[in-house]
């Protein structure tokens, strides 16, 4: 976590109306974002962040970034490795996802009992 101690949340569309992001199952393997978002994902690169559907409020995997790359148009690619299916809940501090994503507390560890 960064000195902060606040972990970032991608709001990511699923399905995706335009295609843009790479999915394998529940993994997200690769996002196209905007100037934005891209900002707060160079913050916390070198943290796990944590992806949830838009559909839902499920963290459905966690990712580190691998490399970006800055498309024609403007935005950007994002690959990730290192991509992680724990259980994880979304605290309840975060209420809203403006720009696609949110900074906030680390989220909080499924108990497996």
């Amino acid at each position: 976590m960064s000195e902060t101690s606040k972990a970032l949340y991608l709001m990511v569309k699923r399905p995706d109306p335009k295609g843009n992001h790479k999915w394998r199952g529940s993994e997200l393997m690769e996002l196209h974002t905007n100037e934005k978002a891209m900002g707060k994902i160079e913050l916390h690169r070198n943290e796990r962040l944590f992806v949830v559907v838009s559909t839902n409020r499920q963290i459905v995997c966690s990712v580190m970034v691998d490399e970006v790359q800055k498309n024609p148009d403007g935005t950007y690619m994002v690959k990730f490795k290192d991509i992680r299916r724990d259980n994880w809940v979304l605290p309840g501090a975060i209420r809203s996802f403006a720009g696609g994503f949110a900074e906030g507390p680390p989220p909080l560890p499924v108990p497996l009992n």
